[in-house]
């Protein structure tokens, strides 16, 4: 008979997939069933989250780690009730995943996610907007996935625009060097990092020279910027509008069918050139960092949940009737944009509401 896993049980299991995972078999067991004394159990508890916390690595931001506390507050609120007040019977540990997964963790965490996305971009620059993380059908090969890393391996080539060999400075006395593009292969073709690889690589004092992004000179004249964007844009990515709008989905098509054409007025000139230089702008090494870190998590949780939910299935398997884990994947997209979609049109409901009222009053 499946039980609801604990709230300390479901930390653990994410305190693994960002590979902080150093409390013996038996603290974790007695963590996940509370059998420790209640100081104990809180100091333990800080720490972990804590440590969460600090491998997202948002110091920059202290807003938004701010609001991390709180969701983690209320989500641990929530579950409790779920927890204390939901019976299992005879379902399996299968089942109990299944439906915790698709009604309150993927629809919960979308709205959340969706939130954050409204206030501001989470991942700017990332190619296809902030569902980037979203295991998705593979161009070369659509019967199987293309996995968070896959995306974050290819965001960050294309930003570099080199060899592979000039990522690193491979020379023969570089041993270091040449692990880190052998293991840079490894994601490519979908394997795991472990974080302290991702660390290693990615170390705070280390830089990149890319080759491939787009820089916007600000000192120079609106039609300038514009026309380099657009030169950027024709000549060194070969995009037209429609790819673009695959690209950077948070921006009007009108922007790029315009920019594109010549036809922009001030106004979307100036969107058109943001657009470009968050897509193709430089990132920093803590950026890139972070996106692999965070791939990394997702991708680990998307293939214990597969081994869980269809043990039988490749987790790289495309086709949601036999990979059910990309059921929940796509309850949690349509949740995002339906929560998105909601905002957007509550937002033009009360611009119409207003603009009928002057109407009226005038």
């Amino acid at each position: 008979m499946g039980t609801v896993p604990s709230y300390e049980a479901l930390l653990l299991e994410l305190q693994q997939s960002f590979g902080q995972s150093r409390l013996q078999t038996v603290q974790k067991r007695r963590f996940a069933a509370r059998d420790k004394r209640l100081s104990e159990h809180n100091e333990l508890f800080v720490e972990i989250l804590g440590g969460i916390f600090d491998a997202i690595d948002y110091e920059h931001d202290p807003e938004f780690l701010n609001d991390l506390s709180v969701s983690a507050e209320e989500i641990f609120q929530f579950y409790s009730v779920v927890e204390n007040n939901l019976r299992t019977y005879g379902a399996t540990d299968r089942q109990v995943a299944w439906h915790l997964l698709s009604y309150v963790f993927a629809p919960g965490f979308a709205r959340k996610y969706a939130f954050w996305s409204l206030v501001a971009y989470v991942a700017p620059g990332m190619a296809g907007g902030d569902l980037w993380f979203v295991p998705r059908p593979s161009p070369s090969d659509p019967t199987r996935l293309r996995l968070p890393v896959q995306v974050v391996v290819e965001w960050w080539e294309d930003l570099l625009n080199c060899r592979l060999e000039d990522i690193w400075d491979a020379s023969d006395h570089d041993e270091d060097a040449r692990d880190w593009i052998r293991n840079l292969q490894y994601w490519r073709a979908g394997k795991l990092p472990q974080p302290n690889t991702i660390e290693t690589a990615f170390a705070k004092m280390r830089r990149f020279k890319y080759l491939g992004t787009f820089r916007d000179e600000i000192s120079t004249s609106l039609e300038t910027r514009y026309q380099n964007a657009v030169s950027f844009v024709k000549e060194h990515k070969g995009f037209d509008a429609a790819r673009l709008i695959r690209e950077i989905p948070s921006t009007p098509f009108q922007v790029f069918q315009a920019g594109l054409t010549g036809t922009a007025d001030e106004g979307q000139k100036e969107a058109f050139i943001a657009a470009v230089t968050e897509r193709w702008g430089e990132p920093t090494t803590a950026t890139v960092r972070r996106r692999f870190l965070l791939a990394r998590v997702v991708q680990d949780c998307h293939i214990r949940l597969a081994a869980l939910i269809c043990p039988k299935v490749d987790p790289d398997i495309a086709g949601p009737v036999a990979n059910k884990v990309m059921q929940i994947w796509a309850l949690l997209e349509e949740t995002y944009r339906l929560t998105v979609a909601a905002q957007v049109g509550c937002r033009a409901a009360t611009k119409n509401f207003w603009t009928l009222g002057l109407i009226r009053i005038t």
